[in-house]
């Protein structure tokens, strides 16, 4: 599997209404439905580059024989973390 090509590269954060990253606007979530939600998408976009980093990283820990079992755990603890970043309770240890 190979890197994907062309996107900004990350880290992203939210700035509301605004995903930045790379110093310029990623994307811009403006619609003021529900704040909860727009929020939670904000979370979920801004984390996308780790996202995709954390997957690979699985991946490869996971089907790649040749990986120490520190490996593979540390691969496992950096995905528990990055989908606590996207919920929103990176302290709570979930």
């Amino acid at each position: 599997m190979s890197e994907i090509q062309g996107h900004t590269p990350g880290p992203w954060r939210v700035e509301r209404p605004y995903i930045r990253g790379a110093g310029r606007v990623i994307a811009s979530l403006e619609s003021g439905r529900n704040e909860v939600e727009d929020t939670a998408n904000a979370r979920l976009i801004a984390a996308a580059p780790e996202l995709y980093e954390t997957l690979m990283e699985l991946y490869k820990a996971l089907v790649i024989e040749e990986i120490s079992a520190e490996t593979r755990t540390r691969a496992c603890l950096r995905g528990k973390a990055v989908c606590a970043k996207v919920r929103g309770d990176e302290g709570e240890g979930r």
